[in-house]
């Protein structure tokens, strides 16, 4: 019976997110990695599901631009059918491919001191400055590149995400023009040495194709039923917040009266 429940909300979840945008595509890390490699284009809306294991824990995202990413001309549509250029100029005339990343953090109280530092690095330009000395990386550049760091030094808002039913909280976003080819990286990591499970959202765009409806069906029911999460006691602090997780009848309710509003699918 489970195992037909799970087909079912499978499909349904299949036809919801062929008829519904949400913010990102899931990138669910179900084993520690330190590297992960970006799909792009980088607009392109993406969520990396990761978790901090130790003090000293560092994970690092990393994409390739090329000369070719930054001729006139380059588009992309998104689920509703606006084109955007991705190249863009932005309020201090810098023109460029757009990198955003937006940090969440489940938003339970044993969770509450994690507070994500962001530092993209790769070729030295506008805003890829030379590393400050004084400030101490858990990584290292060499003389060519640059760095962009942000950091979180209060807690976000809370901020409730429909597609998971959970609440996050929402830290500091970042939007910068990158104007030159190469390799990029984005590091994250906890400078007090707190440890837990976090989301890194990459691009601005929704984009859901075929291949991204069916990536987000196949991880909806390990999404809202926290499996992304591996602290129990966040878990149970979370429900809390939002109360207690749907039941799968209830999962498939949700999703055939989602379907009954009558949206047009979007392919």
């Amino acid at each position: 019976m489970k195992k037909c429940f799970n087909i079912l909300v499978f499909l349904l979840s299949l036809f919801f997110f062929a008829m519904h945008s949400y913010a990102h595509v899931p990138y669910v890390q179900t084993k520690d990695r330190d590297k992960v490699s970006v799909p792009g284009p980088i607009e392109k809306c993406l969520g990396f599901y990761m978790h901090l294991d130790e003090e000293n824990d560092v994970d690092m995202f990393y994409f390739q631009l090329e000369e070719d990413d930054f001729k006139p001309g380059i588009t992309m549509e998104d689920i509703h059918g606006n084109i955007h250029d991705l190249i863009v100029t932005d309020e201090n005339g810098v023109t460029g491919r757009l990198l955003h990343i937006a940090p969440l953090v489940p938003a339970c109280e044993v969770y509450q001191d994690i507070l994500l530092t962001i530092a993209i690095a790769g070729p030295k330009q506008e805003y890829l400055l030379p590393a400050d000395e004084s400030v101490n990386l858990p990584f290292d550049t060499d003389d060519s590149q640059g760095v962009y760091i942000v950091n979180n030094d209060v807690q976000g808002d809370i901020w409730y995400e429909q597609y998971s039913f959970k609440s996050y909280f929402y830290q500091k976003k970042t939007d910068i023009i990158l104007t030159k080819a190469g390799q990029y990286r984005i590091y994250v990591w906890q400078a007090s040495g707190a440890i837990g499970d976090y989301v890194v959202e990459i691009g601005n765009i929704e984009f859901f194709g075929f291949k991204e409806i069916v990536r987000s069906a196949f991880w909806l029911e390990h999404l809202v039923y926290d499996g992304e999460i591996r602290s129990g006691q966040c878990k149970e602090q979370l429900k809390k917040v939002d109360g207690e997780n749907p039941t799968q009848a209830e999962l498939i309710k949700y999703f055939i009266d989602m379907l009954g509003e009558g949206h047009t699918p979007y392919f």
